[in-house]
């Protein structure tokens, strides 16, 4: 099975990459990305041409995340991750979504609900996110065809903004395993306090 992303999932990044990075950088960026990339991807569109509502191919994601990760380690990924989710997530929760997160939300509530968020923008990956004890959850991502490094890091750094969206302010994530260095599945502790 040949697993997908939601142009949703990524057309925050690749706006954020577009504001970020002058015409020449992102044009390098496609080249290097392949064929399929340059023939996909338009540097002069302010998502690179993805659209939220088109389902792409995890690979083709892949190959283009390839090229901007290469050579980074997972602290360098991870910084990168948060420093994008920070502009993304509140540039995408608009005024209701906003308020609602600040009032209605909760760990609790995100958790009870994440395979449900996962699947508007995944078609493969089992994930799960529970409180394991005040202040501390267990969040979990299995069996996800999809899965690429910086996609998983930045799935945990998206999941601190929202957190942050909640009213928390202290907050941290760290990896535990991952499929990329071998393991079953990834497997992050995000801790949380106002």
């Amino acid at each position: 099975m040949t697993a997908h992303i939601r142009g949703e999932a990524i057309t925050g990044f690749a706006g954020w990459l577009c504001d970020t990075h002058d015409a020449r950088a992102l044009q390098t960026l496609v080249d290097r990305a392949g064929p399929e990339a340059g023939g996909r991807l338009n540097v002069n569109h302010p998502q690179l041409g993805l659209q939220p509502s088109v389902w792409y191919e995890s690979s083709f994601v892949g190959r283009l995340l390839d090229v901007i990760v290469e050579g980074m380690t997972h602290e360098a990924r991870f910084k990168l991750a948060q420093t994008a989710s920070s502009v993304i997530v509140p540039r995408q929760l608009g005024g209701p979504q906003r308020f609602a997160m600040a009032r209605l939300a909760n760990p609790a509530l995100y958790g009870r609900h994440i395979q449900f968020l996962w699947r508007r923008l995944h078609d493969t990956g089992e994930r799960s996110a529970r409180i394991v004890d005040a202040g501390r959850m267990d969040s979990q991502i299995a069996s996800w065809d999809g899965h690429h490094v910086f996609l998983c890091e930045a799935v945990h750094a998206t999941m601190l903004e929202l957190f942050r969206a909640m009213g928390y302010s202290q907050l941290d994530a760290r990896r535990e395993a991952c499929v990329s260095e071998g393991a079953a599945k990834c497997q992050w502790t995000v801790a949380f306090a106002r």
